[in-house]
């Protein structure tokens, strides 16, 4: 990934827990020291997961990544996997 494109998915993120003009508002304390948990403009559904989001998040960096029927992590992880020309481990490989 690019600057430029690790920029664009940082503007991704940003947008995505801000309203425009208005800096992210942590909502309390995360689980682990110094994190927080932050509301998110994009409502989570059984349709529109974090995994959904992921993919929104690479496709605003520029990278050639889809989020329409990506709801599962094996469904995210296919594309990302296609981006590093990796391969899965067979012990590691998943199934629809």
């Amino acid at each position: 990934m690019s600057r430029a494109q690790a920029y664009a998915a940082q503007a991704f993120v940003l947008i995505s827990m801000a309203q425009p003009g208005m800096p992210p508002q942590p909502l309390g304390p995360g689980p682990y020291a110094g994190s927080a948990y932050f509301a998110a403009i994009p409502r989570y559904s059984a349709l529109y997961t974090c995994n959904t989001w992921v993919a929104d998040a690479l496709h605003a960096a520029g990278l050639p990544v889809r989020s329409t029927g990506v709801v599962f992590a094996y469904q995210l992880w296919a594309q990302a996997r296609d981006l590093a020309g990796m391969s899965v481990p067979p012990s590691i490989a998943l199934v629809d």
